[in-house]
């Protein structure tokens, strides 16, 4: 048996991907428990966010270790076997693909709930249709993965960057600048800045999230078959696959964390002793997060960024919301699940001034 040795680049790769998988593992896990416990948490799109966050666990717990594996063997230049590389390519794929299009069905969903919201409730807020859609969303990816049997290698490459990398991106492009486009029309009808401000990072995150951790992988994919000998990206591959990889870590971040009732969750099940009196107690009244507030990716459009209630108030509704406005200017109303929030109004001639900025708008 050959010794041998491990250098210190070798090494901090390793310490790298190791802490990646329990990072991805931990944090996905608590995100199927939040859910599996707090019924508030079991809205429609949370149901693709618990698919997303079981695709990254089966990623840091067998995915990562066996590319760790096959780093060790290469390094050592000992055998390790064709057939476990064949299916450690596969599985990758697989939960690499279920991955980018669990996260394809979210910006779908969350375009659905908001752009078309009556529709959305009456066709689409079903838990059996997302049911569907998440197996199709398996099936699909499986399907990906064992094409690599049939196809030849540099075909094979075309299919799962178009499939895998580049029609998902259209998608999510497509949906979340409608999304955006939309929340920006209202935010002008209800003259919160703040409101379009806080869309446009948080799409900023998710899509450039996207982008950074999954392209440079699908791009090597087709570079690697113009130059399979002569090019030197071993490098490249490496830090390629800590990019991918690491996208298991970003995702819980993106989708759950920064949302309001995901952390009071997180809380209850890390904190199990502070809470009062044995019991979970979730303060709707709480204060929203001054860096994700109306936008965030769970909840109602006015909250969350989700579930969406929301729709245009007809003219009657809109001087009733003023009227109701001017007898309470420091009091947050809300109309068909949108928030307007006025909580530094101190007084009802600039509550009525508002009021007369928004039906000129309107009229």
């Amino acid at each position: 048996m050959t010794d041998c040795t491990l250098d210190g680049k070798l090494w901090t790769s390793l310490i790298f991907f190791f802490v990646i998988a329990v990072l991805a593992i931990f944090g996905n896990a608590l995100v199927c428990a939040a859910f599996a416990t707090n019924k508030r948490l079991r809205i429609l799109t949370n149901y693709y966010v618990v698919s997303l966050a079981v695709s990254d666990i089966l990623v840091g717990s067998i995915n990562i270790p066996l590319w760790m594996y096959i780093m060790k063997k290469e390094h050592c230049k000992t055998k390790y076997g064709s057939s476990l590389y064949e299916a450690f390519i596969i599985f990758d794929i697989l939960c690499g693909t279920a991955s980018i299009w669990n996260m394809t069905a979210i910006s779908i969903d969350r375009f659905a709930a908001v752009v078309y919201p009556t529709v959305y409730k009456h066709r689409m807020k079903s838990t059996k249709l997302a049911g569907w859609t998440i197996l199709g969303v398996w099936i699909f990816s499986l399907f990906v993965a064992l094409f690599r049997l049939a196809f030849q290698k540099f075909n094979y490459a075309i299919f799962v960057v178009t499939l895998g990398f580049f029609i998902p991106l259209l998608l999510i492009l497509f949906t979340y600048g409608n999304i955006y486009r939309v929340v920006r029309y209202r935010a002008k009808w209800t003259g919160s800045v703040l409101i379009e401000i806080k869309l446009a990072r948080t799409l900023s995150i998710v899509i450039g999230a996207f982008i950074l951790c999954w392209g440079p992988f699908f791009i090597l994919n087709i570079v690697t078959k113009y130059c399979p000998v002569t090019c030197d990206y071993e490098v490249a591959i490496k830090v390629i696959k800590w990019l991918q990889y690491a996208s298991t870590c970003i995702n819980p971040i993106i989708y759950t964390i920064r949302n309001r009732e995901f952390r009071f969750t997180f809380h209850k099940l890390i904190f199990r002793c502070s809470h009062r009196n044995g019991k979970y107690a979730f303060n709707p009244q709480e204060k929203r997060s001054s860096w994700w507030g109306c936008c965030q990716l769970g909840g109602p459009i006015d909250a969350d960024f989700g579930e969406s209630r929301s729709r245009y108030p007809t003219y009657t509704e809109e001087a009733s919301l003023c009227n109701s406005r001017l007898r309470s200017s420091t009091t947050p109303t809300k109309v068909q699940g949108t928030t307007l929030a006025f909580d530094n109004l101190s007084s009802s001639q600039h509550v009525q001034s508002s009021c007369n900025t928004t039906q000129r708008f309107r009229s």
